[in-house]
């Protein structure tokens, strides 16, 4: 079997390739069944990104992030 890779270009910049992920990431969200469970984990994810920034602003939006999660969680719950 050949195997042959081809390179596909992209004219895209990082931040334009970064603006379609966000949006993808809407459209996703926004087509969603209901799942909480979902946003839970994105909130998740998003939280442990910024937690790696140094940058005090973004510190205090872990907090945001982690009391969004924490009233996510209690949705689930009930």
């Amino acid at each position: 079997m050949d195997t042959d890779l081809k390179l596909l270009t992209n004219n895209f910049t990082h931040e334009q390739r970064m603006m379609h992920r966000i949006n993808a990431l809407y459209r996703d969200l926004n087509n969603g069944d209901g799942d909480v469970e979902y946003v839970n984990q994105v909130l998740s994810a998003l939280h442990d990104y910024l937690l790696q920034f140094e940058d005090e602003d973004i510190i205090m939006s872990t907090f945001k992030i982690k009391e969004a999660i924490f009233y996510v969680s209690h949705f689930m719950e009930s």
